[in-house]
């Protein structure tokens, strides 16, 4: 079965029981009860349900996140905000968030509920998403990564303070911000600080939720962004700023910013 999500619209995957395997590109993806994943409009997933599976789906307008985010002080206008993919329900906020949808789903299917009337419904999703904005990092107009954590390198990431992560772990995330032209990978940030490729892969899944290559990628194409809003079409191309952060081949450079920005490359060039 396939799922794309509406034009500008995000979905977000929840497992209430059992497995499902998703399929985006090259990446694989189980959607489980410790883990739900947030999709864009420019995602195509392939979702395979195991026996005896079931899943839940929010749908979140755009303009409805963009709109909480202004509300809890974390985006202000520029590039349309998106969901880090993967959401790790079993830890933190996002344990806290995910408690309450799984308490709002079994309400909902009770009678009598204040959920019943339209202004209650309401304040119920305006709750579920500003909670959700508080615990998942996102992107966000202005910064390297995620929201709240320009650097990488004790900030907030997600509402969680990037000075108590593991010395090791501060220390990549300050070396990929500084040098993310440099040609990393995580055998070679792992010798800079010392650990196992294993134990840091682990690390930037617990604290980030993402792997150590998506996080160079992010950060080399959110540079890729902000030299494009400072550059004169006239003076310069896409193709000598994509290469200067490191991105050979401008197919895949291209989709992977649509992706993280929902607009092209030019796009961004021509607003200057």
């Amino acid at each position: 079965m396939t799922v794309r999500p509406p034009q500008k619209t995000h979905i977000i995957l929840t497992a209430r029981s059992g497995v499902a395997g998703l399929q985006l590109d090259s990446e694989h993806i189980d959607v489980t009860p410790a883990r739900a994943v947030a999709l864009s409009d420019l995602d195509d997933a392939e979702i395979r349900l195991a026996t005896g599976s079931r899943l839940s789906a929010i749908r979140v307008r755009a303009d409805s996140l963009e709109k909480g985010l202004r509300d809890v002080a974390t985006h202000s206008a520029g590039v349309p905000p998106r969901l880090e993919r993967n959401l790790d329900v079993g830890h933190g906020r996002v344990r806290s968030w995910h408690r309450l949808w799984m308490f709002l789903l079994d309400e909902f299917d009770q009678p009598g509920i204040l959920a019943d009337t339209p202004r209650e419904a309401h304040r119920l999703e305006r709750l579920l998403l500003a909670m959700l904005l508080r615990a998942q990092p996102h992107i966000a107009a202005g910064n390297g990564t995620s929201s709240g954590s320009e650097d990488g390198f004790g900030r907030s990431v997600g509402g969680v303070d990037a000075a108590s992560y593991p010395s090791y772990l501060r220390k990549t995330l300050q070396l990929i911000q500084e040098h993310p032209e440099w040609e990393h990978t995580i055998g070679s940030l792992a010798r800079e600080v010392a650990v196992s490729e294993r134990a840091l892969q682990r690390r930037f899944r617990k604290h980030l939720g993402i792997s150590p290559t998506a996080y160079m990628r992010n950060t080399r194409l959110d540079r890729v962004y902000e030299s494009l809003r400072q550059a004169s079409p006239y003076d310069v191309t896409i193709d000598q700023i994509a290469r200067s952060w490191g991105f050979d081949n401008h197919g895949r450079f291209a989709r992977r910013y649509r992706q993280r920005f929902n607009e092209a490359p030019s796009e961004t060039l021509r607003r200057v």
